[in-house]
C-alpha cells in the first residue's frame, strides 16, 4: 500500500509539472500573439503607407526638381533676356538633362529656339526650325495662365509619341519641356526595388507605368477597371483589402497632383505577411520543445519532492505523539522547512500561551489598581464592590477597604440613582454589550458634587454567571469651563444686540462673504428680519444701491483690512434710500476669518448741512442784489444804459478770470500731491542722510551702507515720478493759461484743446458723480483762437453739471467734433440732464439770465459762449431740441477764423 502511495504521487506530480510547463508555455505564446498581432499588423499598415507616400513625394520632388531646372530659362525670357536664354540653352546645362526637348514658343505658336536631345546623337542640338505648336493643348492652357502646367499625354516632337510635358509662361512667351521618360522612370525604379511592400504605378488613365511586383502580367493588364483605382476615383475610401501579384494586401493609395499618377500598395495580411509568419512558427517550435524537456525533467523533479515530503510526514506523525523536541534536518526547500518549523513551535506555543495568559492576568490586575485618572469598579448583579482601584479611590473618596463589600447606595448613589443603575445591570446582563456613556451628577465623600462620564459592561465572573465593570471619568473642570464659555458667549451676544450701532458680521463663503450675524440696530435700521440676512451677500440682499460701491469697499477690505467712513447709498426693505457711512475691517477669531461692518446713517446729517449751505448762498445772494439795487439807484438815468455795458463787458472778463482762478486753484490742488510726495521723499533722505552720516561718525557697517542706498534709490525715484508728474501738470496748465489769457492765433489740433479742458477742469469733476465723454475725428486742426475755443468748451460743460445736473447723482456729458465738408468744423456738447424749458430757451444767451438766481448764478455763462462763438471765432452756436431729454449745443466754426 505504501509503495502504491508513493508511485502514485510521483506520477501526479510528473503530469502536475508537464501539465504547468505546457499550460504557461501555450498561455505565454496565446497572449504573445494576441498582444504581437495587432503590433505587426499596424506596424505592416504604418510602413507600407509610408513606403506609397514617399513614393508619391519622390514623384512630386522629380517633378518639381524639373520645374528647378527650367526656372533660370523663364525667368531669362520673362525678363526680355532671349538671347541670354538661347545662349543657355545652346550651352546644353547638365540640369536639362532629364529632357527630351526644351524650346521657347512665339504667342503665335511658332518655336522661337530650343535644344532637343535626340537618342540618335551622342550630344544635344537645335532643334529644326519651323516647328509650331499652334493648337497644342498645353502650350494654350500655358499661354492663359501661371505658374508651371503639366501635360501628362503631351504629343512630343522630337519623337512623335506620347509623353509627359510641361510648360510655363515666360512674358509673353511660353517655355515648354518634354521629359524624357526613361530618365524619369530610372529615378522612380530606384525607389520602388528597395521598397519592402508591393507597389505599383499607374497612370490617370489605368495603364501601367511601374511595380516591383515581379510580373508581366501587370504590365499588360489595364488597371481602369481595379476596385482600388476606382474607388479612388470616385473619392471614396479604397476597400478593406486587395490583390497584388497574388498577394492579399490592406491597401493604401497616393496621388500626384502634377501627372495625375496613382501609386497603390499594401501590407500582406495575415499569414502572408513575413513578420506574423516567423512569428507564428517561433511560437509553435518554442511549445514542442517545452513539452519534450517537460516529459523528461518531469520524473525526475517529482522523485526529488518525494523525499522530503516523507520525512515531513514522520515529523507530523512525532508532534502528534507529544513528542515536541524532534529535530528537523533543512530539505533545501523553504516551504517545507518552514512547515516543519511550525509544526516544531507548536509544542512550544501551547506551553507559551498559558505563561503569557498569567501575565496578562498580571498586567490587568495592574492596570486596574493603578489607574489614577480612571475610576473602575467591579460590582455584581446586587450592585455590591466587588474590586476598587485607586482612581475611585480619588474621584469618590472611600478606601478599597472601605468599599469593597458595600453596595454603592450606602457610598455614592441616592436612592434613586441606585434603582436606576440596578435596571442599567440588568439591560446589561440581557444584552451581553455595554450601556453608556452616560453622565450622571454623583456627590464625592466631602459633599462636593461631581460630573461624571460614566459606562458599564458585563464580563464572565468564576461561576459561570456574571459580573459587571464600571468605569467612570471626571468631567467636572470640562463642564465648569463650557458653563464659563457660554456665560461669556451671552455676555458678548447682549452688547452685540444692544449696540445702538447697526453691526453685521460675515465670514467667506466659496469666495463671497456672507452675514453670520446682524444685531438688532441694523435690523431697526433697514427694516429686515434677521432670517432675511442670515447667510446672504449684500448684493443678494439688495442693501447696496450701486453693487459697484459694494465692489470697491470688499477690495479695499482685503487689500488694507480696515476701511472707516465709506459713503454710499444703501437701501432699507420698503425701498428707502439711507446714505451711510460704512466701516469695515476684517478679523481672525476661533480659526475663522470674519468681517465686521458698522453701518451709520448720515442721510439726516448730509441734509442738515445741504440746507444750510443753501441758506448761505441765498443769504449771499440777497446781500448782492440789495447792494447792486442801491448802486443802481443812486446812478442818473442817463447813465444807467452806459454804466450796465460797461459792468457787462467787466463780469464778462471777471468770468473769465474767475475761470482762470479756478483752474489756477485745481491745478494747485492737483500739484499738491505730486510736490507733497516728493518733499517728503526728500525729507525722508534728509534725515537717512543725517543717520548715515551718524553711522559713518561711530564706524560705517555694510548693512547700514547697503540700508543707505536702498533708502536712497527709493526716495530718489519717489521725487523723480512725482516731479515729472508735477512737470507735466504744469507743462498742461501753463498752455491753457496762456491761451485763456490772450487772444493769440495759432494752428492746434481740435483733440488737443478737448484734453486741455478737461484736464483743467478734472479737479472739480473728480469730486463730483458725473462723466464727461470726448467723441473727436482725429486729425482734425484749425487755424484759430484756441483759448476762446476752450473757454467756450468749459463753460458749457460747467453749464451742464451746475444746471443739467441739479440734484442728480448721475450725468454723463458728451463731446462730439468732426469736419464739416472742407472749410467747417462741428462742435457738439450734449447732456443728458433735465433739459431747459421751451419758455426759457430763446433768452439762455441773453446776459444775466439765469435759472439760479441767487444760489450762485451769474447768468454770464451762456452769454461769454455766444460772444466768443460769434465775434471771436466767426462762428456760430445754437440749441438743439433733443427729444430724448437733455441739452444738446452746437457749434459750426470755420477752420480758419476771419
Amino acid at each position: 500500500m505504501s509503495a502504491w502511495r508513493q508511485r502514485r504521487l510521483r506520477t501526479s506530480l510528473t503530469l502536475l509539472i508537464v501539465a504547468a510547463a505546457m499550460m504557461v508555455i501555450s498561455l505565454t505564446g496565446a497572449i504573445l500573439l494576441l498582444y504581437r498581432l495587432p503590433l505587426l499588423g499596424e506596424r505592416a499598415d504604418a510602413q507600407a503607407d509610408n513606403s506609397v507616400r514617399q513614393g508619391a513625394h519622390v514623384l512630386a520632388h522629380l517633378l518639381g526638381v524639373m520645374e528647378d531646372d527650367l526656372e533660370p530659362l523663364v525667368r531669362l525670357v520673362a525678363a526680355g533676356e532671349v538671347d541670354a536664354a538661347a545662349r543657355l540653352l545652346a550651352q546644353g546645362p547638365a540640369s536639362l538633362s532629364g529632357f527630351l526637348a526644351v524650346y521657347v514658343v512665339e504667342p503665335s505658336g511658332r518655336v522661337l529656339f530650343g535644344m532637343q536631345s535626340d537618342p540618335r546623337r551622342a550630344a544635344p542640338g537645335p532643334v529644326p526650325e519651323g516647328w509650331s505648336v499652334d493648337g497644342n493643348r498645353l502650350f494654350q492652357r500655358a499661354l492663359n495662365a501661371d505658374g508651371y502646367l503639366w501635360e501628362e499625354n503631351y504629343p512630343s516632337l522630337v519623337s512623335g509619341q506620347r509623353t509627359p510635358g510641361v510648360g510655363a509662361r515666360a512674358g509673353a512667351y511660353v517655355v515648354i519641356g518634354e521629359l524624357a521618360v526613361d530618365v524619369l522612370m530610372r529615378r522612380m525604379r530606384e525607389f520602388i526595388d528597395g521598397s519592402a511592400f508591393p507597389l505599383l504605378v499607374l497612370d490617370s488613365r489605368g495603364d501601367w507605368v511601374l511595380d516591383n511586383l515581379g510580373g508581366q502580367e501587370q504590365r499588360l493588364r489595364s488597371w481602369a477597371a481595379d476596385p482600388v483605382l476606382r474607388a479612388t476615383w470616385s473619392g471614396k475610401p479604397p476597400p478593406a483589402t486587395a490583390l497584388l501579384h497574388g498577394v492579399t494586401v490592406r491597401p493604401v493609395v497616393a496621388s500626384d497632383a502634377h501627372l495625375g499618377w496613382t501609386l497603390i500598395g499594401g501590407a500582406p495580411v495575415g499569414m502572408a505577411n513575413p513578420d506574423i509568419r516567423i512569428l507564428v512558427w517561433m511560437l509553435l517550435g518554442a511549445v514542442c520543445i517545452s513539452a519534450v524537456i517537460a516529459l523528461i525533467l518531469g520524473p525526475l523533479w517529482a522523485r526529488k519532492l518525494e523525499r522530503p515530503l516523507a520525512r515531513l510526514m514522520r515529523l507530523s506523525g512525532e508532534v502528534a505523539s507529544g513528542n515536541y523536541r524532534t529535530a528537523w534536518r533543512s530539505q533545501k526547500i523553504v516551504e517545507l522547512d518552514e512547515l516543519a518549523a511550525d509544526l516544531q513551535r507548536t509544542a512550544t506555543m501551547i506551553e507559551a500561551r498559558e505563561n503569557e495568559l498569567k501575565l496578562s492576568e498580571r498586567r490587568l490586575k495592574d492596570t486596574f489598581e493603578l489607574s489614577p485618572t480612571v475610576a473602575i469598579q467591579w460590582i455584581n448583579r446586587e450592585g455590591t464592590v466587588l474590586r476598587w482601584n485607586r482612581g475611585s479611590e480619588i474621584m469618590y473618596g472611600y478606601s478599597a477597604a472601605e468599599a469593597v463589600g458595600a453596595r454603592l447606595d450606602a457610598l455614592m448613589f441616592s436612592a434613586d440613582q441606585f434603582r436606576g443603575f440596578l435596571d442599567l445591570l440588568g439591560r446589561v446582563e440581557r444584552s451581553g454589550g455595554s450601556e453608556g456613556p452616560y453622565e450622571a451628577v454623583i456627590e464625592h465623600r466631602d459633599g462636593t458634587p461631581r460630573n461624571i462620564l460614566y459606562t458599564t459592561y458585563g464580563i464572565p465572573d468564576n461561576h459561570g454567571g456574571t459580573q459587571f465593570v464600571c468605569m467612570d471619568v471626571d468631567i467636572t473642570s470640562l463642564r465648569r469651563s463650557e458653563a464659563e464659555e457660554a456665560a461669556r458667549e451671552k455676555e458678548l451676544q447682549l452688547i452685540f444686540n444692544l449696540s445702538p450701532a447697526p453691526i453685521t458680521v460675515s465670514t467667506p463663503v466659496e469666495g463671497e462673504f456672507r452675514a453670520l450675524a446682524v444685531n438688532e440696530a441694523c435690523l431697526r435700521q433697514f427694516g429686515f428680519s434677521r432670517e432675511e440676512l442670515i447667510g446672504k451677500t449684500g448684493a443678494e440682499i439688495g442693501w447696496w444701491e450701486d453693487v459697484r460701491d459694494r465692489a470697491r469697499f470688499i477690495e479695499r477690505i482685503r487689500a488694507e483690512g480696515r476701511v472707516a467712513d465709506f459713503e454710499t447709498w444703501m437701501r432699507a426693505r420698503d425701498g428707502r434710500r439711507v446714505l451711510c457711512a460704512v466701516s469695515g475691517a476684517l478679523a481672525t477669531i476661533g480659526g475663522r476669518e470674519l468681517l465686521i461692518i458698522v453701518t451709520v446713517d448720515v442721510t439726516e446729517e448730509r441734509r442738515m448741512q445741504d440746507e444750510l449751505r443753501a441758506l448761505n448762498d441765498e443769504l449771499e445772494q440777497r446781500v448782492v442784489a440789495r447792494t447792486e439795487a442801491l448802486a443802481r439807484a443812486n446812478q442818473e438815468v442817463a447813465q444807467t444804459l452806459e454804466s450796465l455795458r460797461q459792468t457787462q463787458d467787466q463780469l464778462v472778463q471777471s468770468e473769465t478770470l474767475a475761470a482762470l482762478g479756478r483752474l489756477v486753484a485745481g491745478v494747485a490742488h492737483e500739484l499738491n500731491t505730486p510736490i507733497g510726495n516728493a518733499l517728503m521723499a526728500v525729507s525722508t533722505l534728509r534725515e537717512s542722510s543725517n543717520g548715515f552720516q551718524r553711522e559713518i561718525e561711530r564706524g560705517l557697517r555694510k548693512s547700514v551702507l547697503e540700508a543707505f542706498v536702498r533708502d536712497l534709490a527709493t526716495g530718489l525715484d519717489i521725487s523723480e515720478r512725482n516731479m515729472h508728474k508735477a512737470g507735466e501738470l504744469i507743462a498742461s496748465f501753463k498752455q491753457v493759461a496762456v491761451d485763456q489769457t490772450s487772444l493769440q492765433r495759432r494752428r492746434f489740433e481740435v483733440q488737443e484743446i478737448v484734453s486741455e479742458t478737461l484736464m483743467t477742469l478734472h479737479p472739480t469733476l473728480k469730486r463730483m458723480p458725473y462723466e464727461v465723454v470726448a467723441d473727436v475725428q482725429p486729425g482734425l486742426s484749425m487755424d484759430s483762437y484756441p483759448g476762446p475755443l476752450g473757454q467756450v468748451l468749459a463753460n458749457l460743460i460747467n453749464n451742464a453739471v451746475t444746471h443739467a445736473f441739479d440734484g442728480r447723482d448721475h450725468g454723463v456729458v458728451r463731446i462730439l467734433a468732426c469736419a464739416q465738408g472742407e472749410d467747417r468744423v462741428r462742435i457738439r456738447v450734449a447732456d443728458d440732464g433735465v433739459g431747459i424749458p421751451e419758455a426759457e430757451r430763446k433768452r439762455v444767451f441773453d446776459p444775466f439770465y439765469t435759472t439760479r438766481l441767487g444760489r450762485g448764478g451769474t447768468g454770464l455763462g451762456l452769454h461769454i459762449v455766444h460772444a466768443n462763438v460769434t465775434r471771436v471765432l466767426g462762428g456760430a452756436v445754437r440749441l438743439l431740441d433733443e427729444e430724448a431729454g437733455g441739452s444738446v449745443f452746437e457749434l459750426d466754426l470755420p477752420r480758419v477764423a476771419p
